[in-house]
């Protein structure tokens, strides 16, 4: 690991990506686990994740055919 690398990770960079995977029929186990939201906690869930993106940002190919990348903020 580059020195770069870690102290870009103690304090931040501009660099930064959203990870998303897409599960259409997720099974709990080994490293899927249920969280139950009410709809309100939900809302909050999906306006931060919504924040998170970087508006006008891009899109980029993740490690399978159902999870992509997206260019987003850091340390909202």
């Amino acid at each position: 690991m580059k020195l770069r690398t870690v102290l870009a990770s103690a304090t931040g960079s501009d660099a930064v990506l959203l990870h998303v995977e897409h599960l259409a029929a997720p099974v709990p186990g080994g490293d899927v686990r249920p969280v139950m939201l009410s709809e309100r906690e939900y809302r909050r869930l999906a306006g931060y994740i919504a924040a998170t993106i970087r508006p006008g940002g891009r899109a980029y190919p993740g490690y399978a055919g159902y999870d992509a990348f997206y260019d987003a903020r850091g340390r909202l």
